[in-house]
């Protein structure tokens, strides 16, 4: 499969699309920018002041990033929680309270506008057209339980994966070393965002290498020696960040044994196998109808993971019928979609099957999972995964109504002709939700 051709034409209408529905989804922060915050005034603000603080570290003590001036006299202090190092140049436009609030506010937009153009993207790379792409890059950024993330920004800003994989794939297809390089840039970028999500695609790409070699193996095509320099030297960098990133952390924990994470802390945020069926409170949508299955949770917060009507019954049409993709990336897709959403159970007592605990092989023998806390934030690469079968079904859907153009009425054509905006939209009104702190 070749690439397609992506030029100015149809990026500059998809970012601006982008732009307009983060704001429209989230009004109305785009209003009050330097006033209001999205969800509450816990995490938003302490993570407003960690990008003010990257900006003034990055200026003032880059060697001493983490040395923030919290808790002092402890040590490493930034490093309590994700730091977002990824967003401190952002910390260097503006000073004062309103320009903090202001910073965070528009980086909260942007996390939702590259989420979706970063899905879009990958979904095109894969074979899909602009209308299935559009519908992966809102079922991706608007999934109903990123509701409940609001004031997560570490959260959020999730673009990054499905971003470094499209141009990742798309330089290692044409063979250019520039983009090679410039894939595991952005990998880089995303993992500096954080733990929480940065763990999640360092071992994605681990296990997505395999497949890759496997493929190379069985073709053997001739390899230019720059894109291997450049995947050599790409990777070294995401290594090298990813260990330097990690220090402090780790001093952290020896300097504060009790910050470990134990498997019944675990356990207790570990969501029931019921969590694909609630949707968080603000759901606009499917709030209030699945209130009941909610209501059993003991941390709605992080244990609401409903992933939407409309973008799961896609999600299993593209799997079967969805043709624009070959038939074991559609089952690549599903199984590494189930296995996310199985690890997503963590410890749960309600997993399927118990007492498979496949979880356990991440907490107890892989490095960086020992301090994960949160299992359901996996829940991220289950919707990738389902959004990007959503564009299958979607094109699926979409042919099928152009088929019937020249056998159905008048009333079937128009409908065949809006299917793919409809789509669109019943994905995105599925992921509405907003309130003020």
């Amino acid at each position: 499969m070749t690439s397609p051709a992506l030029g100015w034409r149809e990026l500059a209408p998809v970012a601006l699309l982008a732009c307009l529905l983060a704001a429209a989804m989230q009004w109305p922060v785009a209003l009050h920018l330097g006033r209001d915050v999205p969800a509450d005034l816990g995490d938003p603000l302490v993570e407003a002041w960690q990008v003010a603080w990257g900006g003034y570290a990055l200026t003032e003590q880059p060697l001493d990033f983490f040395q923030a001036n919290v808790y002092w006299p402890l040590e490493n202090s930034l490093a309590f929680s994700d730091a977002l190092v990824g967003y401190a140049p952002a910390g260097l436009i503006g000073d004062g309270p309103v320009a903090a609030i202001t910073r965070y506010n528009l980086l909260f937009l942007f996390s939702y506008a590259l989420a979706f153009v970063g899905a879009y993207l990958l979904a095109r790379e894969l074979g899909a057209g602009p209308v299935g792409a559009a519908a992966a890059g809102a079922a991706f950024a608007y999934a109903p339980w990123r509701v409940a993330q609001l004031g997560h920004l570490h959260v959020l800003a999730s673009g990054g994966i499905p971003l470094s994989l499209f141009v990742l794939l798309r330089g290692y297809r044409r063979g250019r070393p520039g983009v090679v390089f410039l894939g595991w840039l952005v990998a880089t970028w995303q993992l500096l965002l954080g733990f929480t999500l940065g763990l999640q695609l360092l071992y994605l790409l681990c296990v997505l290498a395999v497949p890759a070699t496997a493929l190379w193996w069985k073709r053997r095509p001739e390899v230019d020696r720059s894109v291997l320099a450049a995947t050599a030297v790409g990777v070294v960098v995401l290594a090298a960040c990813a260990f330097l990133l990690s220090r402090p952390y780790v001093e952290v924990l020896d300097d504060h044994p009790e910050a470990h994470r134990s498997e019944a802390q675990v356990e207790s945020y570990s969501p029931p196998v019921r969590s694909y069926l609630a949707a968080p409170p603000d759901n606009l949508v499917w709030g209030s109808a699945t209130a009941r299955f909610r209501e059993a949770l003991p941390r709605p917060v992080e244990q609401t993971l409903f992933p939407g009507i409309v973008t799961a019954a896609l999600a299993l049409l593209g799997a079967g019928w969805g043709r624009v993709y070959p038939l074991a990336l559609r089952i690549g897709l599903a199984v590494g979609g189930f296995l996310c959403a199985w690890l997503a159970l963590g410890f749960s007592k309600e997993g399927f099957p118990h007492p498979l605990e496949p979880y356990r092989l991440l907490f107890e023998f892989l490095p960086g999972w020992e301090g994960v806390r949160t299992p359901g934030r996996i829940n991220t690469l289950t919707s990738l995964s389902l959004a990007l079968l959503a564009a299958a079904g979607t094109e699926w859907v979409v042919a099928w109504g152009r088929r019937r153009r020249s056998t159905g009425g008048r009333r079937i054509r128009r409908a065949a002709a809006a299917a793919g905006a409809l789509i669109v939209l019943a994905i995105v009104l599925e992921g509405a939700g907003f309130r003020v702190g």
